[in-house]
């Protein structure tokens, strides 16, 4: 079997606030192979983030990684000190954050941003830098691109901040790519553009590539695998067609049932009830258990464990298999 590029286990956070512990991330595991896409998924405040930001030591000073391992290419990055964590992000991890207004530098000009970290490590001339980052923007379909290296932030539209950023990203050729909610504030169409350009590098140059989205649809189309995250834990991870096809969580079918297709009509979208819990709880069940159809006594007493029920395919739940039951007939009917 492959040894994977990514390898987190039992991956525990926690936050310091005023009013107690915020218990972010509780006991996550998963791992991503080279070249494969990964989607993690739920909703608000599920732990998506963090989950992936806090092995990469970017996440406030108030959290802490509580326990857990991150092995990335056999290295664990929990045991990184922060300077060994600076030289891992951008040689070996780009990261493309939510708002490339935000993240970019407005005072600097664009091609200087891409060929800073590549001076820094000395990995190139300036003059070779600045070759590399022009055909970076030519690849990520930035018109132009020999005079754009000289413009500003503002001088682009969101789409196209959007693609200088995944070129800052790509400038040390990363073996891990991760995108976190990579389309926000992008219309549609520019949602549809980025997206496949991600999905285009990634097979072009081999990376492995976490996409973080609360949209559903976003992740079964660009993705080859995907996690369903909801307070702190994997409900559940399966390749796109074993969740679409042979859902297994109650959480993942909520989501799944509240998720507007093309081709709906008249079927009503079937919002989850409830709300989501306090974080600062530390739940002795099933956290999903007060907003289940599917709930018993036993969810509310008893948490589940993260099993296999057919290959590729782990679910947080105690009645996956009645679920799952209920989806296939479903779909056959």
């Amino acid at each position: 079997m492959t040894t994977p590029l990514l390898d987190v286990k039992d991956l525990c956070v926690e936050f310091k606030r005023p009013g107690g512990i915020v218990h972010a991330v509780n006991g996550v595991s998963f791992s991503l192979q080279p070249g494969e896409s990964l989607g993690i998924v739920g909703e608000s405040g599920s732990g998506k983030s963090v989950t992936v930001l806090s092995v990469l030591g970017l996440i406030a000073r108030n959290g802490r990684v509580v326990r857990g391992e991150a092995l990335l290419d056999g290295e664990d990055l929990i045991t990184m000190s922060p300077e060994e964590l600076r030289e891992v992000r951008g040689r070996d991890v780009g990261v493309i954050f939510q708002d490339p207004m935000t993240s970019l530098n407005p005072i600097m000009r664009i091609g200087n941003q891409i060929t800073e970290a590549m001076l820094v490590r000395k990995l190139y001339t300036p003059t070779e830098a600045k070759a590399r980052a022009i055909d970076l923007l030519r690849r990520v379909g930035i018109p132009q691109p020999e005079q754009r290296f000289n413009d500003y932030p503002f001088q682009f539209s969101g789409g196209m901040r959007q693609r200088v950023m995944i070129a800052l990203a790509l400038a040390l050729n990363p073996k891990l790519l991760v995108a976190d909610e990579p389309t926000t504030a992008l219309d549609v169409t520019v949602q549809a553009q980025v997206l496949k350009l991600l999905d285009d590098l990634r097979r072009e140059m081999g990376m492995g590539m976490i996409i973080i989205t609360h949209d559903f649809g976003v992740a079964t189309n660009y993705c080859n695998r995907i996690n369903v995250m909801y307070a702190g834990q994997v409900m559940e991870s399966a390749t796109v067609d074993q969740l679409i096809t042979r859902t297994a969580n109650p959480y993942s079918l909520g989501l799944l049932e509240s998720t507007m297709e093309i081709g709906h009509g008249k079927q009503a979208i079937q919002p989850i009830p409830g709300n989501p819990p306090s974080a600062m709880v530390v739940h002795q069940g099933c956290p999903f258990a007060p907003r289940c159809r599917y709930s018993t006594e036993r969810c509310q007493v008893e948490k589940p464990v993260l099993r296999a029920i057919e290959r590729d395919h782990l679910v947080f739940c105690h009645y996956a298999e009645d679920v799952m039951r209920d989806v296939t007939e479903q779909i056959h009917a």
